[in-house]
């Protein structure tokens, strides 16, 4: 129904271009059709604008009617009231339709920055995300950081251990008995198929 509104007002407002433009092209298309009688019909026209314009000369230059005068200047005011409102109502129609398309306007842009405004806050919220788990793996490095430098450090006192302990052994080894060295050599010859033990 608010296009037929539309429609409307759009006639409303350029009825007297419409309606001109229909007598020209019916008038265009007559004198195509039927050249001899469109001039005819032309010469008739304009000879009756003519005499009635001849007359109504004649008729205001009569002295002495006041009737005449006050009709005369009515016609002007009203020729003229009538041009202005013409002007005024074309005026209108194109400050409406130009209010119109501003508020068109406005309601889009509207919605583009709620648009705008709903897609940065997803980048907000995706952002506070991306910053808990950048503080969350900052904090698993450290502690994964901190696990390590105890690994190695317990590795360390191991292999101290291990050093000492092997030492030790080896000190004592070198400090066998003869005995123990005489058995050892003759297990030596005795299992050389063997290998080391």
């Amino acid at each position: 129904m608010s296009w037929l509104m539309s429609v409307w007002n759009w006639v409303s407002g350029y009825w007297p271009w419409i309606a001109g433009s229909g007598a020209l092209v019916g008038l265009i298309a007559f004198a195509v059709l039927n050249p001899l009688a469109a001039a005819k019909l032309a010469s008739a026209v304009s000879g009756l604008a003519l005499d009635a314009l001849r007359k109504g000369v004649q008729w205001l230059r009569k002295p002495g009617n006041t009737l005449r005068a006050t009709c005369a200047v009515l016609a002007i005011v009203a020729a003229v009231a009538s041009v202005t409102s013409y002007q005024a109502n074309r005026q209108i129609v194109v400050i409406t339709k130009e209010r119109d398309s501003a508020l068109s306007d406005v309601s889009k842009a509207v919605g583009r920055i709620t648009d705008l405004e709903a897609t940065l806050a997803t980048y907000r919220k995706q952002e506070q995300r991306y910053a808990e788990l950048q503080r969350q793996q900052t904090e698993d490095l450290a502690e994964a950081q901190q696990d390590n430098a105890a690994a190695l450090e317990q590795i360390r006192r191991q292999r101290e251990i291990a050093e000492r302990s092997s030492r030790a052994w080896w000190q004592t080894y070198a400090k066998r008995p003869d005995s123990c060295k005489a058995a050892q050599e003759a297990m030596d010859v005795a299992c050389a198929t063997v290998g080391e033990f």
